[in-house]
């Protein structure tokens, strides 16, 4: 009789794409945050009016990221590789891609709400 319960080890190589991956994400999230978003801030201010609360939450992040990003994103950074190991090691593969998909969907809806959040105040600033 088979034990079904048993975790399906994660290949070394998988383990290195999928942190690689999530380095990639973490450099456009950089991005994003010290580049586009002070942009938008300094439009917004421009323009005048107040902000949503999105928006202002997503410039106050910026600041953060941009004055303690020292500490910060190696922070973010072995946060997630330490949950990738722990993940993968405890559930296996399916865990791996679980952590995978949790992470960078985390991470692509906050650059996507904030993008939207930016959109929608410059539309209403015009």
């Amino acid at each position: 009789m088979s034990d079904n319960t048993a975790v399906a080890p994660v290949s070394p190589g998988r383990m290195v794409t999928t942190a690689f991956f999530h380095a990639a994400l973490l450099m456009l999230f950089t991005v994003f945050f010290v580049r586009m978003v002070p942009d938008f801030a300094e439009q917004a201010e421009h323009a005048g009016g107040t902000l949503p609360v999105l928006a202002r939450w997503m410039i106050v992040l910026s600041a953060f990221l941009i004055r303690h990003w020292y500490w910060a994103l190696p922070l973010l950074a072995v946060a997630d590789a330490a949950g990738l190991f722990a993940v993968a090691k405890a559930f296996g593969k399916r865990g791996l891609l679980v952590w995978s998909v949790v992470v960078s969907g985390i991470v692509a809806g906050i650059m996507i709400l904030g993008t939207m959040a930016m959109l929608d105040t410059i539309s209403s600033m015009a």
